[in-house]
Parts: structure tokens; sequence; C-alpha cells
């Protein structure tokens, strides 16, 4: 019997019309925002991610708890699988995913399953190929192109998620320079991905992360072509997701506006957004209106950033987790400088 483990919702309605058979599993899940520190239970984690995407983005802890009992579930019922196919893209939200799913075939249950990798990849220019956006067609042709996933890339993913649940970027940048590359041909795109990964860190020159900066960016270009009042949240939005590199680095709607709401937290924001009461989020979706009438703009505390004259976390602290580490004021900022990690100071 098989099992097919998939990446999200958008791409289930276009795999229930394709009549490849078996059993379907969708992985709701955000491995790349909230605390995933490992010093706790499991339950007790889920708690803590639980309360956290909430208060980001608005997920209600019901549902995000019942997605982990459904989890559970499942991973009870492992041993009845002969094949378990994973669908994953190649950005940085999947593939932190997938690491996340393989590791529950550690379990004893799963010893005896076949695991494959379905993916989808990127075009010639660099885009990505996403699954969900494929033909019932394509999708049977990459189910019959995929690979076996080996016993010691299920061993490093759990691995790697030790890693990833540290308080300190270092096990995680030790192991994508020491393990990754002899596992790369088993999970091709991860060290891509945790590439990106490094990239969200504050950065040496400015303090922003490699999105953040984006995103303003594309802020202060609108308001230089002759747009005083901003740019349109519509049109961000459309700018922001059809960035390639911002599709792999796993970028999202509701991602964009996390960042636009932190934005304008503080005593110096960095960007003011008008037009409308709130920006969208998981309980509040987008409104086409909405997004067009809403405009955001830099203050002047972000167009310093963005020149270089102040640094982003002297004026404007950022409270976020990336895996297990907690960036925020009070255990201080680790930064990326594209060679390494420089620690809190």
């Amino acid at each position: 019997m098989d099992l097919h483990i998939l990446n999200g919702d958008c791409l289930r309605e276009v795999f229930e019309k394709s009549g490849i058979r078996g059993d379907t599993h969708v992985l709701r899940e955000m491995l790349l925002e909230s605390p995933f520190e490992l010093n706790c239970d499991w339950d007790d984690l889920f708690e803590m991610r639980a309360e956290w995407l909430q208060k980001q983005f608005g997920i209600p802890p019901d549902e995000y708890l019942a997605e982990k009992e459904s989890e559970y579930e499942l991973i009870d019922r492992l041993d009845r699988y002969d094949d378990v196919y994973f669908w994953f893209d190649p950005d940085l939200f999947c593939q932190l995913n997938l690491i996340y799913a393989l590791s529950w075939f550690t379990s004893e249950h799963a010893s005896g399953a076949r695991l494959h990798l379905v993916r989808s990849g990127t075009s010639p220019d660099g885009r990505m190929q996403a699954l969900s956006r494929m033909t019932k067609a394509e999708l049977r042709e990459r189910l019959q192109n995929s690979s076996r996933i080996q016993p010691e890339h299920v061993d490093w993913a759990d691995a790697f998620l030790i890693a990833y649940g540290a308080d300190t970027p270092l096990p995680l940048w030790k192991s994508m320079r020491t393990d990754c590359p002899r596992l790369s041909s088993g999970l091709p795109d991860l060290r891509s991905a945790v590439d990106r990964l490094f990239r969200l860190y504050p950065s040496v020159t400015d303090g922003t992360g490699w999105t953040e900066r984006l995103i303003l960016d594309e802020i202060r270009t609108e308001s230089e072509t002759g747009m005083p009042t901003g740019i349109a949240l519509r049109d961000l939005q459309r700018r922001i997701l059809s960035n390639p590199d911002a599709e792999l680095s796993g970028m999202t709607d509701l991602l964009l506006y996390r960042h636009l709401r932190n934005f304008t937290l503080g005593a110096q924001p960095l960007v003011t957004v008008a037009g409308h009461d709130g920006l969208p989020d998981f309980t509040h979706p987008a409104d086409p209106d909405d997004l067009a009438a809403t405009r955001c703009s830099l203050t002047k505390e972000g167009r310093d950033v963005l020149a270089g004259r102040v640094d982003r976390l002297s004026i404007h602290p950022v409270d976020r987790w990336i895996g297990g580490v907690h960036l925020c004021p009070e255990t201080g900022y680790w930064r990326f400088d594209g060679e390494g990690f420089i620690r809190p100071v």
C-alpha cells in the first residue's frame, strides 16, 4: 500500500484528480517559522509553537494542535505502508518540512517502508516549478521518475533536526559543510535551501535579513518612481512573490504580511501601512479590494537603514525564531556575513 505525503493543500487539489493511487497526508506545518527548540518534550514544543503561530500569523492554536494529533495518528500506522512518497518542492519552506516528515521514519514502525522523493525542481531561468502548478499528467510523470531515499538520509534528517533545534546556528552550519555534501544525492535540494536559511539572519552590514531587505527595497523603489503615497499592498505582494529567489527562500503571502506588520511596530517603525484597518492573516484572508487600497511606505528610519546610515537592530529590535535560535534583545543577535556567523555581543 502506498502513502503520499503532500507539501500543501494546493497540491492536494490537483493530486486528487490525477488518478494516482494510495493514501494521502497533507503536511500543514511551518518549520521555517516559530520556535523549534528541542530542550522540552514534543507536546510542550507544539504548545509553544501553537502560541507563537497565533501571535505572528493568526493561526488558531486548536487547528494547529489538531494537525499534530493527525500526525501522531499517521505515525502510529506507518507500518501499513510498503512505499511512501514525499512530494516536496525545492524551496526552503518545503525542504524544512520534508526533513521534519522524514524524521518520522526513524521509528521502528516504518522500518520496512521504501521511501521515495518526488521532486519538482527549477527551470533553466531559475524559477521554481511547483508541483501544485503541474498538470495531472506531469504529476504522474514525476511519480515515475521519483528517487529512493536511503536509510542514511533518514538518519541524517533526524540529526539535522537536532542541529536546527540548537540555540546557536553553529551546529547546523557545521553539519551542512561536513555531512550534507555526501548525502546530496538523496536530498539534492537541501543544501541550496539551507544556504538561503542562513541569509535570513541579520546581516553584519545593516541588521536586516535578506527577505526583509528585499521587501524594504521594493517599497523604496516605488516611492522613488513617483508614488509618494507608497506602493499598493497588491503590487508589493505580486512583486515579492514573483521574485524567483524569494520564492526559493520560502516566501508566502502570510510571511509577507508578518514582515510588514513587524516593520510597523515599535517607537521607530521602518514602514507605515495606511488605507485599511490591519493586515491580512490566517483568520482574516486578503480581500482584493483591500490589497489595492492598502499602501505601504518607508519611514525615515526605514530609508536610513537601507542607506546604511543606521543599523536596523539598534533602532528596531527583532523578536524571531529560526529553529532553536531566538533572535531578540534579551539573547542578542547572531549575524551572518556570507562566510559564517558572528556571535552576539
